[in-house]
């Protein structure tokens, strides 16, 4: 177990859907005792909010599989470092554009990041194997994490059938969006010694270890 430093770090986790990004984050997350900061379930929780002026919006993107306007996400992720900066954070989610992940970096620095300690890891998968993967997933039906398995492994929780935002559409426009866009915001905006390349068909703990060599604030 690695444990890097609890204050002014931060890792952004993005990449294809169904590569695995979002059960690395947790394992980086719980490996370092860092806070984890999921844009879906900000988004879910959003949509759920009895003041949620672009629920509607929301949802249709989330179901189509289109980006979400920075004028949602960021006072999103404002009001969850309102609760946690400047504790060390992982990040899940992919931004929409190079515009998008500027903005979310100068949160960052706002609340108190140090930007050598921020970063991003981008996790590739094979087209195939994602169909298959979120042909497959499933979804808490109490707390909403992704897994597999009928049982969730966070909370003991039946598991239901995958999300309305796993149809075979919305996949291939979440990869379409992934392959024109993210790939290049995270090379404009991390230096090559702030970002790394990773196949998310590896075990996680190799995942785990690529990571803490190439980030020496996560050792």
């Amino acid at each position: 177990m690695w444990v890097g430093p609890k204050i002014g770090s931060a890792v952004f986790i993005v990449g294809m859907p169904g590569a695995g990004k979002s059960s690395l984050a947790r394992d980086l997350a719980g490996a370092n005792n860092w806070a984890l900061l999921s844009g879906s379930s900000l988004l879910r929780d959003y949509i759920r909010g009895s003041d949620a002026s672009y629920a509607e919006e929301v949802r249709k993107a989330m179901y189509k599989g289109y980006a979400i306007r920075s004028e949602i996400v960021l006072p999103l992720y404002r009001m969850f470092f309102a609760t946690h900066a400047p504790q060390s954070v992982v990040i899940d989610g992919n931004p929409a554009d190079t515009n998008q992940l500027l903005e979310e970096t100068a949160l960052l620095t706002e609340m108190g990041y140090v930007t050598d300690q921020v970063a991003a890891c981008v996790l590739f998968c094979p087209p195939s194997l994602v169909l298959q993967r979120l042909h497959n997933r499933r979804t808490c039906a109490v707390c909403a994490l992704d897994s597999n398995e009928p049982v969730c492994p966070q909370c003991g929780h039946q598991t239901i059938s995958r999300r309305d935002d796993q149809d075979e559409s919305a996949i291939h426009e979440r990869v379409k969006l992934f392959s024109r866009h993210v790939i290049h915001a995270v090379r404009s905006v991390f230096p090559i010694h702030r970002r790394l390349s990773l196949r998310g068909t590896h075990p996680k703990t190799y995942l785990l270890g690529q990571i803490q060599r190439r980030f020496n604030f996560c050792a």
